[in-house]
Protein backbone atom coordinates (compact mmCIF):
# COMPACT_ATOMS: atom_id res chain seq x y z
CA UNK A 1 0.00 0.00 0.00
CA UNK A 2 1.19 3.59 -0.58
CA UNK A 3 0.69 4.61 3.00
CA UNK A 4 2.93 1.83 4.49
CA UNK A 5 5.43 2.48 1.92
CA UNK A 6 5.71 6.89 3.02
CA UNK A 7 5.20 5.55 6.63
CA UNK A 8 6.47 1.92 7.36
CA UNK A 9 8.86 1.45 5.04
CA UNK A 10 10.44 5.00 5.23
CA UNK A 11 10.71 4.57 8.98
CA UNK A 12 12.76 1.49 8.22
CA UNK A 13 15.31 2.99 5.90
CA UNK A 14 15.70 6.09 8.65
CA UNK A 15 16.69 3.49 10.97
CA UNK A 16 18.91 1.24 9.04
CA UNK A 17 20.85 4.74 7.99
CA UNK A 18 21.20 5.24 11.66
CA UNK A 19 22.47 2.37 12.63
CA UNK A 20 23.68 0.67 9.93
CA UNK A 21 24.68 3.46 7.04
CA UNK A 22 22.70 1.36 4.14
CA UNK A 23 19.42 0.94 3.26
CA UNK A 24 17.21 -1.59 4.68
CA UNK A 25 16.25 -2.90 1.51
CA UNK A 26 16.92 -2.16 -2.37
CA UNK A 27 13.57 -3.24 -3.87
CA UNK A 28 9.95 -2.57 -2.22
CA UNK A 29 6.77 -4.21 -4.40
CA UNK A 30 3.62 -1.37 -3.19
CA UNK A 31 -0.04 -1.70 -4.31
CA UNK A 32 -2.58 0.54 -4.76
CA UNK A 33 -6.18 -0.19 -3.29
CA UNK A 34 -8.64 -2.07 -3.94
CA UNK A 35 -11.80 -0.65 -4.48
CA UNK A 36 -15.31 -2.84 -3.93
CA UNK A 37 -17.91 -3.29 -6.84
CA UNK A 38 -19.28 -0.11 -5.90
CA UNK A 39 -16.06 1.68 -6.18
CA UNK A 40 -15.69 2.40 -2.83
CA UNK A 41 -12.57 1.29 -1.00
CA UNK A 42 -13.75 -2.38 0.30
CA UNK A 43 -14.91 -2.63 3.74
CA UNK A 44 -16.86 -5.10 6.18
CA UNK A 45 -19.24 -2.58 7.45
CA UNK A 46 -19.88 -1.46 3.47
CA UNK A 47 -20.25 -5.75 2.53
CA UNK A 48 -18.95 -3.92 -0.91
CA UNK A 49 -16.90 -6.71 -2.23
CA UNK A 50 -17.69 -10.56 -2.87
CA UNK A 51 -16.69 -13.33 -0.50
CA UNK A 52 -13.04 -14.57 -0.96
CA UNK A 53 -13.69 -17.81 0.01
CA UNK A 54 -16.75 -18.52 -2.51
CA UNK A 55 -14.50 -16.47 -5.15
CA UNK A 56 -11.33 -18.99 -5.19
CA UNK A 57 -13.99 -22.02 -5.00
CA UNK A 58 -15.27 -20.60 -8.27
CA UNK A 59 -12.68 -19.25 -9.64
CA UNK A 60 -9.37 -20.62 -8.14
CA UNK A 61 -6.62 -19.07 -6.67
CA UNK A 62 -3.97 -19.31 -9.55
CA UNK A 63 -7.04 -17.33 -11.90
CA UNK A 64 -7.31 -14.67 -8.92
CA UNK A 65 -3.56 -14.23 -8.49
CA UNK A 66 -3.06 -13.68 -12.99
CA UNK A 67 -6.16 -11.19 -12.60
CA UNK A 68 -4.57 -9.19 -9.91
CA UNK A 69 -0.50 -10.14 -11.06
CA UNK A 70 -1.63 -8.11 -14.29
CA UNK A 71 -3.81 -5.45 -13.04
CA UNK A 72 -2.85 -1.98 -12.50
CA UNK A 73 -3.13 -2.23 -8.80
CA UNK A 74 0.27 -3.55 -8.88
CA UNK A 75 1.58 0.27 -10.29
CA UNK A 76 0.40 1.37 -7.24
CA UNK A 77 -2.76 2.51 -9.04
CA UNK A 78 -6.26 2.03 -7.39
CA UNK A 79 -8.53 -0.08 -9.46
CA UNK A 80 -12.17 -1.47 -8.77
CA UNK A 81 -12.41 -5.24 -8.34
CA UNK A 82 -13.92 -6.92 -11.28
CA UNK A 83 -15.72 -10.22 -11.60
CA UNK A 84 -15.62 -9.93 -15.15
CA UNK A 85 -11.83 -9.82 -15.59
CA UNK A 86 -11.31 -12.57 -12.83
CA UNK A 87 -13.52 -14.79 -15.13
CA UNK A 88 -11.18 -13.76 -18.08
CA UNK A 89 -8.45 -15.09 -16.17
CA UNK A 90 -10.09 -17.95 -15.69
CA UNK A 91 -10.55 -18.43 -19.22
CA UNK A 92 -6.91 -17.97 -20.02
CA UNK A 93 -6.13 -20.80 -17.62
CA UNK A 94 -8.41 -23.17 -19.44
CA UNK A 95 -7.12 -22.97 -22.12
CA UNK A 96 -3.87 -23.63 -21.14
CA UNK A 97 -5.10 -26.90 -19.30
CA UNK A 98 -6.59 -27.70 -22.65
CA UNK A 99 -3.59 -27.30 -24.18
CA UNK A 100 -1.72 -29.37 -21.74
CA UNK A 101 -4.62 -32.08 -21.91
CA UNK A 102 -4.58 -32.36 -25.77
CA UNK A 103 -0.44 -33.02 -25.17
CA UNK A 104 -1.13 -36.01 -22.98
CA UNK A 105 -3.99 -37.31 -25.12
CA UNK A 106 -2.20 -37.72 -28.49
CA UNK A 107 1.32 -38.50 -26.45
CA UNK A 108 -0.32 -41.99 -24.79
CA UNK A 109 -2.16 -42.96 -28.30
CA UNK A 110 1.36 -43.12 -29.70
CA UNK A 111 3.33 -43.89 -26.71
CA UNK A 112 5.59 -40.69 -27.68
CA UNK A 113 9.19 -40.74 -25.56
CA UNK A 114 10.56 -37.08 -26.04
CA UNK A 115 13.99 -37.26 -27.00
CA UNK A 116 15.37 -33.93 -27.67
CA UNK A 117 15.09 -33.57 -31.57
CA UNK A 118 14.74 -30.29 -32.83
CA UNK A 119 11.91 -30.20 -36.03
CA UNK A 120 12.76 -27.94 -39.54
CA UNK A 121 8.82 -27.61 -39.90
CA UNK A 122 7.30 -24.48 -40.12
CA UNK A 123 4.82 -23.95 -37.53
CA UNK A 124 7.69 -26.02 -34.82
CA UNK A 125 10.21 -23.19 -35.52
CA UNK A 126 7.77 -20.51 -34.50
CA UNK A 127 6.24 -21.96 -31.62
CA UNK A 128 9.80 -22.74 -30.32
CA UNK A 129 11.33 -19.37 -31.01
CA UNK A 130 7.79 -17.73 -29.87
CA UNK A 131 8.55 -19.73 -26.53
CA UNK A 132 11.81 -18.46 -26.28
CA UNK A 133 10.55 -15.05 -26.59
CA UNK A 134 8.10 -15.13 -24.25
CA UNK A 135 10.73 -16.16 -21.45
CA UNK A 136 12.58 -13.53 -22.47
CA UNK A 137 9.85 -10.69 -22.20
CA UNK A 138 8.59 -13.07 -18.86
CA UNK A 139 11.46 -13.23 -16.92
CA UNK A 140 13.36 -9.67 -17.70
CA UNK A 141 10.38 -8.29 -16.33
CA UNK A 142 10.34 -9.76 -13.49
CA UNK A 143 14.00 -8.95 -13.07
CA UNK A 144 12.82 -5.10 -12.94
CA UNK A 145 10.20 -6.14 -10.41
CA UNK A 146 7.79 -4.98 -13.06
CA UNK A 147 4.75 -7.78 -12.79
CA UNK A 148 2.10 -6.20 -14.56
CA UNK A 149 4.38 -6.75 -17.66
CA UNK A 150 6.00 -10.26 -16.79
CA UNK A 151 2.13 -11.01 -16.23
CA UNK A 152 0.91 -9.53 -19.11
CA UNK A 153 2.82 -11.57 -21.33
CA UNK A 154 1.53 -15.05 -20.31
CA UNK A 155 -2.08 -15.05 -22.07
CA UNK A 156 -1.07 -13.86 -25.31
CA UNK A 157 1.41 -16.56 -25.46
CA UNK A 158 -1.24 -19.75 -24.25
CA UNK A 159 -3.84 -18.11 -27.15
CA UNK A 160 -0.39 -18.49 -29.53
CA UNK A 161 0.20 -21.58 -28.25
CA UNK A 162 -3.53 -23.17 -28.56
CA UNK A 163 -5.13 -20.71 -31.01
CA UNK A 164 -2.55 -21.03 -33.66
CA UNK A 165 0.06 -23.60 -33.42
CA UNK A 166 -2.28 -26.57 -32.01
CA UNK A 167 -5.25 -25.99 -33.81
CA UNK A 168 -3.04 -25.49 -37.01
CA UNK A 169 -1.10 -28.77 -36.45
CA UNK A 170 -3.81 -30.70 -35.03
CA UNK A 171 -3.38 -33.00 -38.54
CA UNK A 172 0.03 -33.65 -37.52
CA UNK A 173 -1.28 -34.57 -33.62
CA UNK A 174 -4.23 -36.65 -34.95
CA UNK A 175 -1.51 -38.64 -36.97
CA UNK A 176 1.41 -39.12 -34.05
CA UNK A 177 3.81 -36.67 -36.13
CA UNK A 178 6.67 -37.18 -33.44
CA UNK A 179 8.20 -33.23 -34.63
CA UNK A 180 4.72 -32.19 -33.70
CA UNK A 181 4.71 -34.00 -30.26
CA UNK A 182 8.68 -33.15 -29.43
CA UNK A 183 7.71 -29.59 -30.17
CA UNK A 184 4.78 -29.47 -27.53
CA UNK A 185 6.26 -31.45 -25.17
CA UNK A 186 9.30 -28.98 -25.02
CA UNK A 187 7.40 -25.80 -25.02
CA UNK A 188 5.06 -26.94 -22.50
CA UNK A 189 8.26 -28.10 -20.15
CA UNK A 190 9.84 -24.61 -21.11
CA UNK A 191 6.66 -22.44 -20.18
CA UNK A 192 6.09 -24.39 -16.90
CA UNK A 193 9.46 -23.89 -15.67
CA UNK A 194 9.40 -20.35 -16.69
CA UNK A 195 6.10 -18.99 -15.38
CA UNK A 196 6.17 -20.79 -11.83
CA UNK A 197 6.95 -17.50 -10.06
CA UNK A 198 3.04 -16.64 -11.02
CA UNK A 199 1.35 -20.01 -12.04
CA UNK A 200 2.88 -21.70 -9.67
CA UNK A 201 -0.31 -24.44 -9.13
CA UNK A 202 -0.69 -24.63 -13.25
CA UNK A 203 2.95 -25.18 -13.36
CA UNK A 204 4.03 -27.87 -10.92
CA UNK A 205 1.15 -29.98 -12.42
CA UNK A 206 2.07 -29.95 -15.75
CA UNK A 207 5.95 -30.33 -14.78
CA UNK A 208 5.07 -33.16 -12.88
CA UNK A 209 2.56 -34.71 -16.09
CA UNK A 210 5.42 -34.42 -18.07
CA UNK A 211 9.19 -34.34 -16.28
CA UNK A 212 9.16 -38.36 -15.23
CA UNK A 213 13.25 -37.87 -14.20
CA UNK A 214 13.36 -34.18 -13.21
CA UNK A 215 12.65 -32.79 -10.06
CA UNK A 216 10.44 -33.32 -7.27
CA UNK A 217 8.85 -30.04 -8.17
CA UNK A 218 8.86 -27.53 -11.24
CA UNK A 219 9.97 -24.64 -7.84
CA UNK A 220 13.14 -26.84 -7.04
CA UNK A 221 14.27 -26.57 -11.05
CA UNK A 222 16.96 -24.22 -12.15
CA UNK A 223 15.25 -21.34 -13.71
CA UNK A 224 15.53 -21.34 -17.75
CA UNK A 225 17.62 -18.49 -19.55
CA UNK A 226 15.83 -17.68 -22.94
CA UNK A 227 17.38 -18.61 -26.28
CA UNK A 228 17.93 -15.86 -27.46
CA UNK A 229 19.69 -16.85 -30.17
CA UNK A 230 17.09 -19.35 -31.51
CA UNK A 231 14.44 -15.55 -31.06
CA UNK A 232 17.07 -13.41 -33.21
CA UNK A 233 17.68 -15.99 -35.94
CA UNK A 234 13.96 -16.50 -36.63
CA UNK A 235 12.89 -12.75 -36.28
CA UNK A 236 11.66 -12.63 -39.61
CA UNK A 237 9.65 -15.61 -39.23
CA UNK A 238 8.25 -14.36 -35.93
CA UNK A 239 7.04 -11.43 -37.71
CA UNK A 240 5.45 -13.04 -41.39
CA UNK A 241 3.49 -15.31 -38.86
CA UNK A 242 2.03 -12.28 -36.58
CA UNK A 243 1.05 -10.90 -40.08
CA UNK A 244 -0.57 -14.22 -41.56
CA UNK A 245 -2.65 -14.33 -38.47
CA UNK A 246 -3.97 -10.42 -38.66
CA UNK A 247 -4.51 -11.34 -42.22
CA UNK A 248 -6.76 -13.94 -41.36
CA UNK A 249 -8.63 -12.03 -38.92
CA UNK A 250 -9.29 -9.77 -41.58
CA UNK A 251 -10.60 -13.07 -43.65
CA UNK A 252 -12.50 -13.99 -40.87
CA UNK A 253 -14.03 -10.73 -40.39
CA UNK A 254 -15.05 -10.50 -44.20
CA UNK A 255 -16.70 -14.41 -43.81
CA UNK A 256 -18.88 -12.93 -41.41
CA UNK A 257 -19.91 -10.10 -42.90
CA UNK A 258 -20.90 -12.31 -46.13
CA UNK A 259 -22.59 -14.98 -43.74
CA UNK A 260 -20.26 -17.75 -44.80
CA UNK A 261 -18.58 -20.23 -41.53
CA UNK A 262 -15.33 -21.13 -41.61
CA UNK A 263 -16.31 -24.34 -42.77
CA UNK A 264 -17.69 -23.34 -45.67
CA UNK A 265 -14.65 -23.24 -48.05
CA UNK A 266 -14.68 -20.54 -50.69
CA UNK A 267 -12.71 -19.85 -54.15
CA UNK A 268 -10.26 -17.38 -54.14
CA UNK A 269 -8.52 -15.04 -51.26
CA UNK A 270 -6.57 -12.29 -53.11
CA UNK A 271 -3.38 -10.18 -50.42
CA UNK A 272 -2.05 -7.29 -52.17
CA UNK A 273 1.00 -5.31 -51.47
CA UNK A 274 2.39 -8.35 -49.16
CA UNK A 275 5.77 -8.75 -51.16
CA UNK A 276 7.12 -10.06 -47.78
CA UNK A 277 4.69 -13.08 -48.04
CA UNK A 278 4.28 -13.57 -51.77
CA UNK A 279 7.63 -15.91 -52.34
CA UNK A 280 7.31 -17.88 -48.79
CA UNK A 281 5.14 -20.99 -49.57
CA UNK A 282 4.95 -22.80 -45.79
CA UNK A 283 3.30 -19.58 -44.82
CA UNK A 284 0.91 -19.00 -47.66
CA UNK A 285 -0.03 -23.01 -47.25
CA UNK A 286 -1.13 -21.84 -43.31
CA UNK A 287 -3.00 -19.49 -44.71
CA UNK A 288 -4.53 -21.36 -47.08
CA UNK A 289 -5.41 -23.51 -44.55
CA UNK A 290 -6.59 -21.14 -41.81
CA UNK A 291 -8.90 -19.30 -44.06
CA UNK A 292 -10.47 -22.26 -46.07
CA UNK A 293 -10.19 -20.96 -49.34
CA UNK A 294 -9.21 -23.18 -52.56
CA UNK A 295 -7.12 -20.74 -53.26
CA UNK A 296 -4.42 -17.83 -52.37
CA UNK A 297 -3.29 -15.35 -55.19
CA UNK A 298 -1.61 -11.97 -55.23
CA UNK A 299 -1.92 -9.05 -57.31
CA UNK A 300 -5.15 -10.40 -58.97
CA UNK A 301 -8.15 -8.70 -60.30
CA UNK A 302 -10.65 -8.68 -57.20
CA UNK A 303 -14.05 -7.03 -58.84
CA UNK A 304 -16.89 -8.89 -57.22
CA UNK A 305 -14.94 -9.45 -54.29
CA UNK A 306 -15.25 -8.08 -50.44
CA UNK A 307 -12.51 -6.22 -49.50
CA UNK A 308 -10.67 -5.06 -46.22
CA UNK A 309 -7.37 -3.15 -45.54
CA UNK A 310 -4.60 -3.90 -43.25
CA UNK A 311 -2.32 -0.98 -43.41
CA UNK A 312 -0.83 -0.80 -46.26
CA UNK A 313 -2.03 -4.45 -47.28
CA UNK A 314 -5.39 -5.10 -49.09
CA UNK A 315 -7.45 -8.12 -48.49
CA UNK A 316 -10.10 -9.37 -50.69
CA UNK A 317 -12.02 -12.55 -51.02
CA UNK A 318 -14.22 -14.36 -53.16
CA UNK A 319 -17.63 -15.01 -51.31
CA UNK A 320 -19.86 -16.36 -54.34
CA UNK A 321 -20.41 -20.34 -53.95
CA UNK A 322 -20.20 -22.98 -56.74
CA UNK A 323 -22.23 -26.28 -55.87
CA UNK A 324 -18.90 -28.28 -55.29
CA UNK A 325 -17.98 -25.09 -52.69
CA UNK A 326 -21.21 -25.61 -51.31
CA UNK A 327 -21.14 -29.66 -51.58
CA UNK A 328 -17.91 -29.15 -49.55
CA UNK A 329 -19.44 -26.62 -47.06
CA UNK A 330 -21.61 -29.51 -46.13
CA UNK A 331 -19.15 -32.51 -45.31
CA UNK A 332 -17.47 -30.07 -43.48
CA UNK A 333 -20.30 -29.65 -41.21
CA UNK A 334 -21.34 -33.30 -41.35
CA UNK A 335 -17.56 -34.00 -40.53
CA UNK A 336 -18.23 -32.00 -37.56
CA UNK A 337 -21.47 -33.42 -36.55
CA UNK A 338 -19.44 -36.84 -36.40
CA UNK A 339 -16.85 -35.90 -34.34
CA UNK A 340 -19.09 -33.86 -31.81
CA UNK A 341 -21.44 -37.12 -31.85
CA UNK A 342 -17.52 -39.20 -31.14
CA UNK A 343 -17.26 -36.93 -27.86
CA UNK A 344 -20.35 -37.37 -26.17
CA UNK A 345 -20.41 -40.94 -27.06
CA UNK A 346 -17.14 -41.01 -25.06
CA UNK A 347 -15.19 -42.60 -27.54
CA UNK A 348 -11.16 -42.40 -27.77
CA UNK A 349 -9.03 -41.13 -30.39
CA UNK A 350 -8.12 -43.75 -32.82
CA UNK A 351 -11.06 -45.83 -31.90
CA UNK A 352 -13.90 -47.14 -34.86
CA UNK A 353 -16.86 -47.58 -35.03
CA UNK A 354 -19.98 -48.10 -37.26
CA UNK A 355 -21.71 -45.68 -38.83
CA UNK A 356 -25.54 -45.58 -39.75
CA UNK A 357 -27.28 -42.65 -41.46
CA UNK A 358 -30.45 -41.43 -43.00
CA UNK A 359 -31.45 -38.58 -45.05
CA UNK A 360 -33.53 -37.17 -47.71
CA UNK A 361 -31.47 -34.80 -48.57
CA UNK A 362 -30.34 -35.12 -52.31
CA UNK A 363 -27.27 -32.38 -51.41
CA UNK A 364 -26.56 -34.48 -48.49
CA UNK A 365 -26.45 -37.62 -50.07
CA UNK A 366 -24.97 -36.83 -52.55
CA UNK A 367 -21.92 -35.77 -50.73
CA UNK A 368 -21.66 -38.78 -48.46
CA UNK A 369 -21.68 -40.96 -51.54
CA UNK A 370 -18.67 -38.96 -52.96
CA UNK A 371 -16.66 -38.91 -49.50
Amino acid sequence: HVGQLRGWFYSLHVIATILKDKPTFKNAVVTGTLAGTAGRKMSKSFGNFPDPRETIEKYGAESLRLYLMSNKIMLGEDTNFSEEELREAYGVLNILHNSHKYFITYANVYNFVPKGESSEHILDKWISARTEEFIAVYSEALDRFDFVTSTRAIRPFIEDLSTWYIRRSRERFASGDTNALETLYVCLVRFAKAVAPTLSFSADAIYKSLVRDGAESVHLEDYPEANKKLVKKNKDLLLKMAQVREIASVVHALRSTAGHPLRQKLATLVVKNSKSLEKDSELIENLHDEVNVSEVKFESETNGFACSKLGDIEICLDTNLTDALIKEGVFRELTRALQEARKKAGLKVGQKVSLTYKTDDELLASVIKEK
